[in-house]
């Protein structure tokens, strides 16, 4: 979010965008299950998953994953504002 919303200069100061978007994000962020973990660490999160390569840690963190991925692509829309960001294609090699 910082990469778009942000100021340019790394020092600059916190865009009103920014700090809109953030706002949004945790709350939205909050609602995410996180199982019985207390926190976000990972190891907190997939410890009572058993395997650490089984497919219930796959499938939890793939939709973890997604959730976070969603939510940040649904807060620059919200607060991104336009121009769009640009979409930079980059050529398949084989």
């Amino acid at each position: 979010l910082g990469e778009i919303l942000g100021d340019p200069d790394p020092t600059g100061a916190v865009t009103p965008a920014l700090r809109d978007a953030i706002t949004w994000y945790q709350g939205a962020a909050a609602k995410i299950d996180r199982g019985d973990s207390p926190d976000t660490i990972c190891n907190n999160l997939v410890r009572p998953l058993g395997d650490f390569a089984g497919p219930r840690r796959k499938a939890f963190c793939t939709r973890l994953a997604a959730e976070v991925a969603a939510l940040t692509a649904e807060a620059l829309v919200r607060f991104g504002g336009e121009p769009w960001p640009s979409i930079t294609v980059i050529e398949e090699t084989r």
